[in-house]
């Protein structure tokens, strides 16, 4: 049995790595896996907080819709969990949590340089988690 938690944001970087779960034969079966979307605390301006909610699971699910129709038979169980707060610490507590095996995100692919400036989510994951973690990298072409 392998747990996986899997980071979804709806992004290309985040298919990225849900087609990575999904294709990988390193994984023993069954395969559980734990689709984190982690939402902001606090609004942008502008937004009344029942908009910035609305907002917020919209994104959620539509993220979780796309991971569910590319892990479609691939994955034994899936389970959904929307959490809200600050994204590097939502996601390493709960695949520590969580009996985690893996801990598996997308990342844009910056360069080192460019992501140690900006201060990347997945750095800081990949510092912090206690559990081991994947980074399925998808190049960007203004790397």
């Amino acid at each position: 049995m392998t747990v996986v938690v899997l980071a979804v944001d709806g992004s290309e970087h985040s298919h990225g790595a849900t087609n990575w779960v999904a294709s990988t034969g390193a994984l023993a079966a069954p395969r559980i896996v734990h689709l984190v979307h982690v939402s902001p605390v606090l609004g942008r301006t502008g937004f009344g907080t029942v908009d910035f909610e609305q907002e917020n699971r919209e994104q959620a699910k539509l993220a979780f819709e796309e991971a569910h129709r590319i892990l479609s038979g691939r994955a034994d169980t899936i389970h959904d969990h929307w959490l809200r707060g600050e994204a590097v610490e939502a996601i390493v507590s709960f695949a520590a949590n969580n009996g985690a095996d893996l801990l598996v995100l997308g990342a844009k692919g910056v360069g080192a340089l460019k992501a140690a400036l900006t201060g990347s989510v997945v750095s800081k994951v990949v510092a912090q988690s206690t559990v081991p973690t994947v980074v399925v990298n998808t190049p960007d072409e203004d790397a």
